[in-house]
């Protein structure tokens, strides 16, 4: 199998995976519009600080496959739906953010990636701080989801199930 359609393959499983948490918590009354006022509040075109987030939390699960030597979807999604909601906010807190570009595909094919990519490679102030926010943003979204659920870990499967 060709290296670089394993790694597309699996980030094809992150986005999917990303999309369908961001469902479940657009799910969650009044969590959407809390976060579309946040974009409002920092000057961030919601368009495109949804699409951001999608991209950040898609490259989040994506370095969780990645870094499980997940070979092909089947193990992708295994190692993803196993990870805890704690450590997909953990890696985005406490990893440097280039890391998130480890093993990405060339093209994702997802519209926020190349703006993720962008904020990455910047140093300008405003880069980095947007790319904090959105980093926030996505790191409150996962843990709202473990609001009001069961004190130990919650994995992103059981989540999703």
């Amino acid at each position: 199998m060709d290296p670089s359609s394993e790694f597309s393959t699996s980030w094809q499983v992150a986005t999917a995976i990303a999309s369908a948490l961001i469902g479940a918590h657009d799910r969650i009354p009044g969590r959407q519009d809390w976060r579309l006022k946040r974009f409002g509040v920092w000057k961030i075109n919601p368009a495109t600080g949804e699409a951001g987030g999608l991209a950040l939390l898609g490259m989040a699960l994506h370095l969780t496959a990645v870094d499980a030597g997940a070979a092909g979807p089947r193990e992708a999604r295994r190692a993803v739906e196993s990870t805890t909601l704690t450590a997909v906010a953990s890696l985005l807190e406490n990893r440097p953010a280039h890391d998130l570009l480890a093993g990405l595909p060339a093209t994702t094919g997802t519209p926020g990636a190349p703006l993720i990519r962008l904020l990455i490679h910047s140093a300008e102030s405003p880069a980095v701080l947007a790319l904090d926010r959105l980093s926030l943003t996505t790191r409150r979204l996962l843990l709202t989801l473990t609001d009001g659920r069961p004190a130990r870990a919650q994995t992103i499967g059981e989540v999703l199930a």
